[in-house]
């Protein structure tokens, strides 16, 4: 569990060289690894503290993250490697929180990537000058995909989601929630369903299981020939035009929709009335 976490809350900045940004995230990492070991209460807890196997396991954290040559490189290269993917998974659950039915709850700070460990570290000050900075830019978040590990994206996306929710409050209130079959060759790599009421309706559209889907290198945008041939089942005699929301595009949508033609440029969709 302590390799994944490392792996798992590796700061998308941070270079196994800089000497001060590991000691940094490895007290972050201590102050989690004392929490978990409390909580698990196998060999040290809260009311009876086990400090000579607490201090051990303290020593072996620091002794794993001072490895600069060996165990360090590896970590952040394999975190630099499953990046993409991660980042994609973030969108997708997002997009997701923020149509469904229910309330969407976004945790202070978290408008941009947020990596951090349990509290006390999930208190720590948030800039939010530069998150109003990046929503006064109003950048569409395909023009935003290939500087995504700054987090701008992630809030663009955000912004232009909850725009939707406040121009049609009743949809996301009261609208129906239409799960929808996908079909082709990559039929399970994504997730797709229609939000509906009397006077408007919204499609999502979102991957799973990317890893598989994304390019070599740093990408978060899937090639449009991995969806070939995938289609999204829409009800019986379905005719919508739909406003596709990150594209500023308009789209026709009948029974059947090809995934390549919604995704283009952006890991995930959203389509809505305007």
């Amino acid at each position: 569990m302590l390799y994944q976490m490392i792996v798992g809350a590796w700061p998308l900045a941070l270079d196994p060289s800089d000497a001060a940004g590991c000691r940094e995230f490895t007290e972050r990492l201590s102050a989690w690894q004392l929490k978990a070991i409390r909580e698990e209460k196998l060999e040290t807890d809260w009311t009876t503290p086990n400090t000579s196997y607490e201090d051990t396991s303290r020593r072996f954290l620091f002794a794993v993250m001072e490895d600069q040559t060996g165990f360090l490189g590896e970590a952040s290269s394999f975190a630099h490697r499953i990046g993409p993917a991660g980042a994609v998974n973030g969108l997708a659950q997002t997009l997701l929180k923020l149509t469904v039915p229910g309330v969407p709850d976004i945790y202070q700070g978290t408008e941009f990537w947020d990596l951090s460990l349990v509290d006390p570290d999930n208190r720590r000050p948030v800039n939010f000058s530069t998150r109003m900075s990046a929503l006064q830019d109003w950048l569409a978040p395909p023009e935003l995909a290939a500087t995504w590990r700054d987090g701008r994206v992630k809030q663009a996306m955000i912004a232009r989601a909850l725009d939707l929710r406040r121009r049609w409050p009743s949809l996301f209130a009261r609208g129906s929630y239409e799960p929808l079959e996908l079909r082709g060759p990559r039929a399970d790599n994504a997730i797709a369903f229609l939000r509906r009421d009397r006077k408007a309706a919204t499609l999502v559209l979102a991957p799973r299981l990317p890893g598989c889907l994304l390019p070599d290198g740093d990408s978060i945008v899937i090639p449009r020939h991995a969806w070939s041939g995938t289609v999204v089942q829409l009800p019986p005699a379905t005719s919508l035009r739909l406003h596709d929301v990150f594209r500023d595009r308009w789209v026709e949508l009948e029974e059947q929709a090809g995934v390549e033609h919604l995704i283009a440029d952006f890991p995930v969709a959203l389509f809505g009335p305007d």
